[in-house]
C-alpha cells in the first residue's frame, strides 16, 4: 500500500503547487487517513490467518475532491472504499499505528484489538471464527472488550 499512498501524496503536493501558481492561497494542510476494519488487521501482520478483502474502511476529514483521486487509486488496485463513515464504529481510545507519512498525507492503521472490539460490537456471524482465533493469541482481549460493555458470549455460542 505504500506506493499507493506515495502516489496520492505526490498528487496532493502537485495540486497545492498548481493552486499557488494560479495565485490561490490554499494553505498547506495535512490529509490524515485512519484505516480500520479488515485491512487494518492485514496491515497488523498478526500471527494468525486473516482473510483478504476488497473493502477498505477509512476514517478521515478530507474534502471530497481529494478523496476522489484516492478512491480511484484504490479501485485501480482492486479495493473498494467504504464511503459512509457513519457505518464505522471504533472505540474512543483506539490506538493508531503510523503506516505512511508524506509531504501532505499521513496514514495510520487501527490496532488489531480495537478492530476486533468493533467486530465484536457488530455481532456479525462472519466475524465469529476470526474473533475466536484472535482470543487465542491475545488472552486479555476478551476482558478489555467486556470492560467496554460489549457482549461477546455470542462468539462462544453462549446466550
Amino acid at each position: 500500500m505504500q506506493p499507493l499512498f506515495e502516489k496520492w501524496d505526490q498528487e496532493l503536493w502537485k495540486k497545492l503547487q498548481e493552486d499557488r501558481q494560479l495565485g490561490e492561497l490554499s494553505p498547506k494542510r495535512n490529509f490524515e487517513l485512519k484505516i480500520v476494519g479488515q485491512i487494518a488487521l492485514l496491515l497488523a501482520d498478526l500471527p494468525m490467518e486473516v482473510a483478504a478483502t476488497r473493502d477498505i474502511d477509512i476514517l478521515h476529514h478530507i474534502p471530497y475532491s481529494q478523496m476522489k483521486g484516492l478512491e480511484k487509486m484504490f479501485l485501480d488496485v482492486g479495493l473498494v472504499l467504504e464511503r459512509d463513515q457513519g457505518l464505522i464504529w471504533m472505540p474512543d481510545d483506539t490506538v493508531y499505528h503510523p503506516l505512511f507519512s508524506g509531504k501532505l498525507a499521513q496514514v495510520y492503521y487501527a490496532d488489531a484489538l480495537d478492530v476486533m472490539t468493533s467486530k465484536a460490537k457488530y455481532k456479525r456471524s462472519k466475524d465469529k471464527i476470526l474473533l475466536r482465533k484472535y482470543f487465542k493469541i491475545n488472552s486479555g482481549a476478551k476482558e478489555k472488550i467486556r470492560q467496554l460493555g460489549i457482549d461477546i458470549n455470542w462468539v462462544e455460542g453462549k446466550k
